[in-house]
């Protein structure tokens, strides 16, 4: 490459296109390399090799274009750091709660039991506590607002917490899918003891139900084999898009299994009609 006598990067417009090329001429004549490698630098001393240089024109008139100016890169965006605590399903003030449970309640044994998702909102709108004013659980309204079904939350730090429960809460924040391995494990055995006491306070209830998320609906299935499969588990998997249309599918299937459940609702229905027809005619 002695008798090369100059050679820029520039750009230049190639097939109705701008690339960013190497220039040099030699004896006269100019030459191009083409640079698929923006990235890849070249200093004075270190010209591309004499085979990545083609010949586009012996006289180009060709002009150099105007180097573009680099727009600034957007600023990534930073993950919210999550802060944790109590996120441990055998921390000393979660094991007390969990004991609580298993020492205190006594599952009605004439409600149907649904287990439902544990849900961001533990604490706090309105001044309101528990899982129950979450939007999660308004959408399972069918089930969650029903007096005649009994709901059980699935809880990734606490385990199991029955509705009438919700108040007594300890705070924690343990994000949906932070669960480790060890963790999910003690989540497990820990569930299939609740169920164990469900069947040893209720021995006729054969079957058990679960509406919500595929995640909570394994760690139920999974306690229940631990258990040795006391229940029977009628399921309905949902996302939140569809959690109305699930709770209203598994209601009725709650009625048509339960029939005493459904009178009762039928007859609450009739007075509230009658009450509220009084009131307009007052």
């Amino acid at each position: 490459m002695n008798e090369t006598t100059e050679w820029r990067k520039t750009y230049r417009r190639i097939d109705g296109k701008v690339r960013l090329v190497i220039v040099r001429r030699v004896n006269g004549k100019e030459q191009i390399h083409i640079i698929d490698n923006p990235e890849k630098t070249y200093s004075f001393m270190e010209e591309p090799e004499e085979s990545e240089f083609i010949v586009i024109s012996d006289e180009s008139k060709e002009k150099d274009l105007p180097i573009p100016e680099e727009k600034p890169k957007k600023k990534e965006k930073k993950e919210k750091e999550v802060v944790l605590f109590n996120a441990d399903v055998d921390s000393p003030i979660n094991r007390r709660f969990q004991e609580k449970i298993l020492s205190d309640y006594i599952p009605p044994e004439e409600k149907p039991i649904v287990f439902v998702p544990c849900s961001q909102t533990k604490r706090g709108q309105g001044g309101k506590t528990g899982y129950s004013n979450s939007p999660s659980h308004s959408f399972m309204s069918p089930i969650t607002r029903d007096e005649n079904i009994e709901k059980i939350v699935i809880s990734d730090a606490l385990v199991h917490v029955p509705y009438k429960y919700e108040s007594q809460i300890p705070d924690y924040n343990y994000p949906i899918g932070y669960m480790s391995p060890d963790q999910r494990s003690m989540h497990i055995a820990k569930n299939a003891k609740f169920l164990e006491l469900i069947k040893k306070e209720n021995p006729t209830r054969k079957k058990i139900y679960y509406i919500g998320s595929n995640a909570y609906h394994d760690l139920l299935v999974d306690a229940n084999k631990k258990a040795g499969n006391p229940f029977e588990i009628e399921s309905r998997i949902s996302g939140t898009q569809t959690l109305g249309s699930k709770s209203h599918e598994l209601r009725d299937v709650i009625y048509m299994e339960n029939p005493q459940i459904a009178q009762k609702a039928k007859q609450k229905t009739l007075v509230e009609f009658t009450i509220k027809k009084g009131e307009k005619n007052e």
